[in-house]
């Protein structure tokens, strides 16, 4: 499954769209979303919905914890919203790991909880731009 990440698939026409004709399975998009300032952090937000777009593209159903929650905080703790993302998580079939989550907490604890699961992770590549 994994080796299909990067396979391009067949595109069929609906409308004035084209989409893949199979969904691969479902991404988890998980990478660093706290930062220092209200920039760095949208940076990060529109980096994860970039690269969920980009599996969209390849035939995957992307979920973005970063687009979901983005403006939760407050209302629910930083724990009770990783915990609902944990529970996400084990519905996936791949872990998609950004850059810089060597930095984050809760990525650490997404990718722990993949293995786990049994669930395959890829790492975005350092040489990939955004």
């Amino acid at each position: 499954m994994v080796s299909e990440l990067c396979c391009e698939k067949e595109l069929v026409s609906e409308g004035d769209e084209l989409a893949p004709q199979i969904i691969l399975g479902i991404v988890y998009v998980a990478g660093p979303y706290r930062a220092e300032d209200e920039h760095k952090r949208k940076k990060n937000i529109d980096h994860a919905d970039e690269k969920g777009i980009e599996l969209g593209d390849k035939g995957w159903a992307p979920f973005i914890p970063h687009k979901m929650y983005k403006d939760w905080g407050g209302r629910f703790s930083d724990r009770q919203i990783l915990d609902w993302c944990l529970e996400f998580l084990g519905n996936c079939d791949l872990l998609y790991v950004l850059k810089g989550w060597e930095t984050s907490e809760g990525t650490k604890e997404e990718i722990e909880r993949a293995k786990e699961l049994e669930i395959s992770i890829i790492y975005e590549k350092n040489d990939e731009t955004y």
